[in-house]
């Protein structure tokens, strides 16, 4: 019931909820990647003051469930037609608000106006966090890159939007950036692709990926391959020809052999 006694319906409460519980788990671990310390279940690592005076008392379901209705409030105090979104939008707005504490301005932007594809869009870079390795500096978290594929793919598929088929972290290529995200769709959609000036967060650095990223497909392996994937969108990209150079007047094969 809201404040003005009109029926509100909140099951996307409880939706949100169960992805939190399947994201991160129902119990808590000593080793968060967020902060380096403790966590309790549903991936609680920042609890509002408002409820720190009765957080020991809640069970990490209560306390998740709180959280949730305290960002609820904020986020209406904020300004946001949030109860007339969509239920996918309401998720995807408030899984941001439980992970990071706020929304950012091209995010706020885009849903404020009903851009959902762009608002989705645009949450797709929130992928970093503050490393205890690395002098707490923000680094990509793979984790969090896949959470955001996750919270993207569940409003899409709700809204009739084609939905992310993968995802990679390179190494930058381009200028000023360190790392690269990229999201895949199957088809002929265009990848989503943010160039982000921060390197790899120590938890996503493993003996597979022993610097966090994935490895770039080679632009040439053999001359086999060169022949066979000519149409591989990676030459089309760094724009490789590979037509052999025969000087005029040298014989085709075919007149070699007498036809």
């Amino acid at each position: 019931m809201d404040l003005l006694g009109e029926q509100v319906d909140n099951s996307w409460k409880d939706k949100h909820l169960n992805l939190l519980a399947g994201s991160e788990g129902v119990k808590g671990t000593d080793d968060s990647v967020e902060s380096g310390g403790k966590t309790r279940g549903y991936g609680i690592t920042v609890i509002p003051e408002a409820l720190e005076s009765v957080a020991d008392s809640l069970s990490d379901k209560e306390l998740a469930t709180r959280i949730i209705d305290y960002n609820h409030n904020r986020l209406r105090a904020m300004g946001i037609d949030f109860d007339n979104l969509p239920e996918a939008m309401k998720i995807n707005a408030s899984d941001l608000m439980y992970n990071t504490g706020t929304l950012f301005n091209n995010y706020r932007t885009a849903l404020d106006a009903k851009d959902f594809p762009t608002a989705l869009r645009e949450s797709l870079d929130v992928v970093s966090a503050t490393d205890p390795d690395q002098n707490m500096d923000l680094k990509v978290v793979r984790g969090l890159v896949n959470r955001r594929m996750q919270m993207y793919n569940e409003a899409a598929d709700a809204l009739g939007l084609s939905e992310i088929s993968d995802n990679k972290v390179f190494k930058s290529q381009t200028e000023g950036a360190l790392t690269d995200v990229v999201y895949n769709f199957e088809g002929d959609k265009e990848p989503i692709i943010f160039n982000i000036d921060k390197g790899m967060h120590t938890k996503s650095i493993s003996d597979e990926r022993p610097e966090g990223y994935d490895i770039r497909k080679p632009l040439v392996s053999s001359p086999l391959n060169d022949i066979m994937e000519m149409n591989d969108p990676d030459y089309e990209e760094y724009g490789y020809d590979l037509t052999p150079i025969v000087p005029d007047g040298t014989p085709s094969y075919m007149n070699l052999l007498g036809e």
